[in-house]
């Protein structure tokens, strides 16, 4: 029994593989040239009707793809890719030896620094894996660019460190080259940096888009990341994905919002291989399924959770709670100081309901607003969120929303007033919001603790700040019912409070029980 469950497993593993890399295929055809063979690729506005540059980070993932598909034509076609790109390495007589372009149109200017340090991935698993098929010279080409570009991000981060997510992958590639060319100082090295940056638990982890970038790194370094030093990291991972919608459920520090479902990362790849299943927002193709071609096999998989599952933890010294249950998840995350910085104001996100299934994932958050501090309390499927807004009051009607709560438009969710069908668009202190999916039930009751004011909510279409698809003809549409509290009236510092429950209706009473 055991063998059967453990070869049906391994199978499953390979066809997600399989998967993943026809994805990255995919994604790398939809953006190659006919006239250049290149992936054409631009990451600033992509209002443009046409991309005519060729970065290089992307034209080497769609490499690694070809060969990884293992059809003759294809391991041709990379060759030919491959000979070329190694050309616009940057020179000898230049400072940045080592380095390479962002576009190939750049070339021998290199401005970004990391742009080595990324290709060190897909170089790293071409020479392991196809080296033996390259030819002798591509081959030798391929290990002198790798060489340099190792040395090169050494270098600069001698010179400058990089971020906590490029330093683990500057670590895994000293490790993993190390191992590849029998360097003994690069293995130690690597290892050793790897395991002092396993204890960091710092907000990459908490970020979806670093986090996609640490397991970039990890792979190279570690067969299993399961059973090595980033095991603490490995079950952080395992607790915050919802299995039920495929999502990363937080605590939630820069996650930001696609039109109605949470926007997809390159972790989303990974966390999907993990749990052996794709959301079905995973399988639009975009550019970002080229790095499903880094994706290795691994023994590693997300194990069944046991229900409810209750985690909770720090980051940035900003306490966090996370409720894991079967079909919905919340995470509370306190905010005491100012952010202070634009972006991260946008998806700071003190509450956080998901549920749904693998087809959509729903969102109720928390986001936006003007209040200073945010503590909680939380009680299974109680929470209460305490807001303190400060002595600064509000004089614009535009500015007076004091605290907001979205969710996504969708026609499965019912709105009620105190129990009643909601007819008006604006409510009270201390009446009940109350919205209705499935079998579960959301209601919200705003209350004034301390200071004294007259407030208002109002019910209206919107969009969370997090929200990025809001371009060309998009710009003016509203993907989310939003529900806040406006000042009308305030003297001075107030405290209010946000009590949220989340009911069963299949075991709760009715109201008029």
């Amino acid at each position: 029994m055991g063998t059967c469950m453990i070869g049906a497993s391994n199978e499953l593993a390979s066809d997600l593989l399989k998967t993943l890399n026809e994805w990255a295929l995919a994604a790398g055809r939809s953006l190659q040239s006919e006239q250049t063979g290149y992936v054409h690729y631009y990451y600033g506005d992509k209002g443009l009707a046409h991309d005519h540059t060729i970065p290089l980070v992307e034209n080497s993932l769609f490499i690694l793809a070809l060969l990884r598909s293992r059809l003759i034509e294809n391991i041709q076609e990379a060759k030919a890719l491959l000979k070329r790109l190694l050309a616009f390495q940057s020179p000898l007589t230049s400072e940045g030896l080592g380095n390479f372009p962002l576009y190939l149109h750049d070339y021998p200017l290199c401005q970004d620094t990391t742009i080595a340090l990324q290709l060190l991935a897909p170089f790293y698993w071409i020479l392991k894996h196809f080296g033996h098929i390259l030819g002798a010279d591509l081959k030798q080409q391929l290990e002198q660019a790798a060489h340099r570009a190792l040395e090169f991000s050494m270098h600069m981060h001698t010179n400058k460190s990089f971020s906590y997510a490029w330093n683990v992958r500057l670590a895994a590639a000293q490790k993993a080259y190390g191992d590849l060319w029998e360097r003994s100082n690069w293995i130690e090295e690597g290892k050793n940096q790897l395991e002092k940056l396993s204890h960091g638990q710092l907000e990459e982890w908490y970020t979806t888009k670093q986090l996609g970038d640490l397991l970039i790194g990890l792979q190279m370094a570690y067969p299993s990341l399961q059973n090595s030093p980033w095991h603490s990291l490995w079950q952080r991972l395992e607790k915050t994905w919802h299995q039920a919608t495929g999502c990363y459920v937080g605590p939630c520090i820069r996650e930001w919002q696609e039109r109605e479902e949470p926007q997809p990362h390159v972790y989303d790849l990974y966390a999907g291989y993990f749990a052996k299943q794709f959301a079905k927002r995973i399988t639009v193709l975009r550019p970002y399924h080229l790095y499903a071609a880094l994706i290795q096999p691994s023994s590693d998989q997300f194990n069944a959770l046991l229900y409810p599952l209750q985690v909770e933890g720090q980051v940035k010294h900003q306490a966090w709670q996370l409720r894991n249950e079967e079909t919905w998840c919340y995470t509370v995350l306190e905010k005491k100081d100012a952010v202070n910085n634009p972006s991260m104001d946008k998806t700071y996100t003190p509450f956080r309901l998901v549920w749904g299934d693998l087809h959509v994932a729903h969102t109720i958050v928390c986001q936006g607003g003007r209040y200073e501090h945010v503590t909680y309390q939380c009680d299974k499927q109680n929470i209460q969120l305490v807001f303190q807004l400060g002595a600064d009051i509000p004089q614009e009607r535009e500015k007076s929303r004091e605290i907001e709560f979205f969710v996504d438009v969708q026609p499965d969710v019912q709105f009620t007033l105190d129990h009643a069908p909601q007819a008006a668009t604006t409510f009270e202190l201390g009446q009940s919001i109350q919205l209705t999916f499935g079998s579960q039930r959301f209601s919200l009751v705003f209350s004034l603790l301390e200071g004294e004011g007259d407030f208002l909510g109002h019910l209206m279409r919107g969009n969370r700040p997090s929200q990025i698809d809001l371009k060309g003809e998009k710009r003016f549409h509203a993907y989310d019912w939003t529900f806040f509290l406006r000042t009308v009236r305030r003297q001075g510092p107030c405290r209010v409070q946000a009590k949220l429950t989340i009911e069963n209706l299949a075991e709760s009473p009715s109201p008029s029980e």
